[in-house]
């Protein structure tokens, strides 16, 4: 944590993020441009936040998952314990995104067109363009939607034993479901506005946790001719993540696009 904060984030000592300090007008006129750069610093700690605790769930110790299954223990972290790390973690994330400046902003938003190549039609009409006026805010916020979908789909449910009911998980379900599909489509949107070369790069992780989302297969293949497109323009290689959304999907007899 100190190495964060010695290069300028601004933490407490329980690592969470506090307002940046007051600033003057000349200090406001000799950071421009500084401001979203720090917000996106920011968006990556609160992404490794929530890295670890995903990876906590499941045991008290990391170091447990090394063991042979029969010789791993019994005892994690509760339930309830979990779903209060979670909650902090949901309030940071909003915080953060609420004391975004206007920069983060879409500056617009457009039908998406359909690939005019012919070896490559699909309706990628079922997203929208969304635009930004700087290519750092647009990939920020492609993984602010990745922050909120990881959230999502692990939250940890009340108890089974005391206050949890059928009615009440499948509430929680299928807002989780709603929720999830929002944030994938504007990850997609985002990638669709022909953004630069290094965010189109970057938003590779973000659309393997989108295309995790889709249960449609209009919006799988257009996840795929998404992440082929990257890969034959930029020559990054994202057939990795191609395989395997197809084997998520339960379409592992199908060819990837290429």
């Amino acid at each position: 944590m100190r190495l964060w904060q010695n290069v300028g984030l601004v933490t407490d000592e329980n690592g969470n993020l506090m307002p940046s300090p007051a600033t003057t007008p000349l200090d406001l006129q000799n950071s421009l441009g500084i401001e979203e750069d720090m917000k996106s610093n920011e968006l990556t700690w609160l992404l490794g936040k929530i890295a670890n605790h995903l990876t906590a769930g499941d045991s008290i110790i990391p170091e447990d998952f090394i063991l042979p299954r029969e010789e791993r223990p019994y005892i994690g972290l509760t339930q309830e314990l979990l779903h209060e790390r979670w909650e902090i973690l949901m309030s940071e994330l909003d915080k953060w995104y609420d004391c975004l400046p206007s920069t983060f902003t879409e500056a617009a938003r457009t039908k998406a067109q359909s690939n005019s190549d012919p070896q490559h039609k699909l309706a990628l009409e079922t997203f929208q363009q969304i635009w930004f006026d700087l290519p750092l805010c647009a990939a920020t916020i492609q993984s602010y939607h990745q922050a909120r979908i990881l959230l999502l789909v692990n939250q940890p449910q009340q108890s089974t034993a005391i206050r949890s009911t059928v009615s009440a998980r499948l509430r929680a379900y299928r807002h989780a479901l709603k929720e999830a599909l929002y944030h994938a489509r504007e990850i997609c949107g985002i990638n669709l506005a022909n953004p630069t070369d290094p965010v189109r790069i970057n938003s590779v992780q973000a659309l393997f946790v989108a295309g995790q989302v889709f249960q449609g297969k209009r919006e799988q293949d257009a996840v795929l001719e998404i992440l082929a497109g990257i890969e034959r323009d930029l020559g990054w290689t994202t057939q990795y993540h191609v395989v395997k959304l197809v084997d998520e999907w339960g379409r592992g007899d199908e060819i990837p696009l290429e």
